[in-house]
């Protein structure tokens, strides 16, 4: 499903995902970007963001981690290895 990511300008760090489901049909929903840009300004300050629209995965945090390749604008997902996945479990206490 296409999302919009809201990401840092630097570090390709994932700030906010948005994504409109249409509840009686189940679909995603197109919105005006600038409206979705209006909206979200209330959470983050987008002048350190940047913006892109991506087929995004679901994807446990426990089992991978997600960010924005900044230079290319590309979202990249990279599963965690099996020692990172323990240290997860066992700080979670």
């Amino acid at each position: 499903m296409k999302q919009y990511v809201f990401y840092d300008k630097k570090t390709g760090a994932i700030r906010h995902i948005h994504q409109v489901i249409s509840a009686p049909k189940g679909r995603a929903v197109e919105v005006d970007e600038k409206q979705l840009a209006a909206f979200v300004e209330r959470m983050v300050d987008l002048k350190k963001l940047a913006s892109l629209r991506a087929e995004v995965v679901t994807t446990s945090s426990r089992a991978a981690v997600q960010h924005v390749d900044a230079k290319k604008r590309r979202l990249v997902t990279r599963r965690l290895t099996s020692r990172e996945q323990e240290r997860m479990r066992r700080s979670e206490g």
